[in-house]
């Protein structure tokens, strides 16, 4: 019995056991295993498919009321259920859909994106802003940043004045009216005309047959430029002109410059 007690009494080192605490490898086992489970409850709660989308909310400002917005993103996922155990299928939440079907149902809208978050589906819109007014014949039309079609212009609407020499184009909402080429041309001349010539007001003539764009100044002189080529570069020749040998009064008598071709200009006076 001795013995025994004393085998009991006395302390010894058990090799597959440590009494000092947990290693290091199974803390960092551990951590890991946490982080695993915090991320997959935070990836169920914002992302998963498997749950229902509670609320439709819209950020930005349009000409369209936001809860119209709000309901027409929502009809797009209204007809989905989302339960833990679906009925029939997965369903992923299609924020594209939702984009396209807003966009569609609101053509004064630039941009739309979507985002899911957590029970959320955020929508975020850009509204189409009024940059041009197209003339196409004896009527005038608005255009947006993008050079699309949004409605017929009011008097003074457009802060750029756009004329296509071809009357028989049709005029469509959303419709892409002027290549983006020429658009950036006609955003580049219209600033250049209006910062570093002082000349706010311009025509610009669109001539898709000779590929070139004339713009049209309040002083009676026009410019003529090829938006297939670098317009930087013909703006370097034009503002060397205007420095060197057309001031302000020896504009009075000038009828056209041509740069069109490289450093050289082409022009005719009274």
């Amino acid at each position: 019995m001795k013995r025994v007690r004393d085998f009991h009494s006395k302390s010894w080192d058990n090799p597959f056991f440590e009494r000092a605490g947990m290693s290091p490898r199974m803390k960092i086992l551990r951590s890991i295993g946490s982080l695993a489970v915090v991320g997959g409850v935070v990836y169920v709660l914002a992302y998963s498919p498997l749950l229902r989308i509670g609320k439709v909310t819209v950020s930005g400002t349009s000409a369209a009321d936001d809860a119209r917005i709000g309901a027409a993103a929502g009809q797009t996922i209204g007809g989905y259920d989302y339960f833990i155990i679906p009925k029939d299928h997965f369903f992923t939440v299609s924020t594209t859909s939702v984009k396209n079907y807003v966009m569609a149902k609101f053509p004064d809208l630039l941009s739309v994106s979507a985002k899911k978050k957590f029970e959320r589906m955020d929508v975020t819109v850009v509204p189409r802003q009024s940059a041009f007014r197209l003339i196409i014949g004896d009527r005038s039309y608005l255009l947006d940043q993008e050079g699309k079609g949004m409605r017929e212009a009011a008097s003074g609407e457009g802060d750029a004045l756009i004329a296509l020499s071809s009357d028989s184009a049709d005029f469509s909402v959303g419709k892409p009216m002027i290549q983006p080429v020429w658009l950036h041309a006609i955003i580049d001349l219209h600033k250049y005309f209006a910062t570093q010539v002082g000349i706010r007001d311009q025509l610009f003539k669109l001539d898709t047959i000779n590929s070139d764009i004339e713009v049209v100044t309040v002083e009676g002189w026009s410019a003529i430029f090829d938006p297939q080529s670098d317009i930087k570069t013909q703006l370097q020749t034009l503002s060397s002109a205007l420095a060197g040998k057309f001031s302000p009064d020896d504009r009075k008598n000038l009828l056209y410059i041509d740069a069109r071709f490289g450093d050289k200009i082409f022009y005719k006076s009274n």
